[in-house]
């Protein structure tokens, strides 16, 4: 991706609405665990309707086989917390 410079540097990679996108899902997720430091997240976001529900549990399924794991979401604040 042209991001050597930060190898091992980046807290969050977010890939929104292209998961579904890479012909290469596999290489993509290798380019990203390069980047991220340790402890560091990747957050995916695919578009409802556009994506099925068993493409996304494929698609996550798939980055569990590579190394990265599942984080819950946590409940948002209140807007007076």
């Amino acid at each position: 991706m042209g991001l050597a410079k930060y190898n091992g540097k980046v807290d969050l990679v977010t890939v929104i609405h292209t998961v579904h996108e890479f012909k290469d899902l596999a290489r993509f997720l290798e380019q990203v665990q390069i980047l991220l430091r340790k402890g560091g997240r990747m957050l995916v976001v695919e578009p409802r309707g556009h994506v099925t529900f068993n493409q996304f549990a494929a698609a996550s399924k798939y980055c569990r086989q590579m190394g990265f794991c599942h984080v819950e979401p946590t409940a948002p604040m209140a807007a007076n917390e």
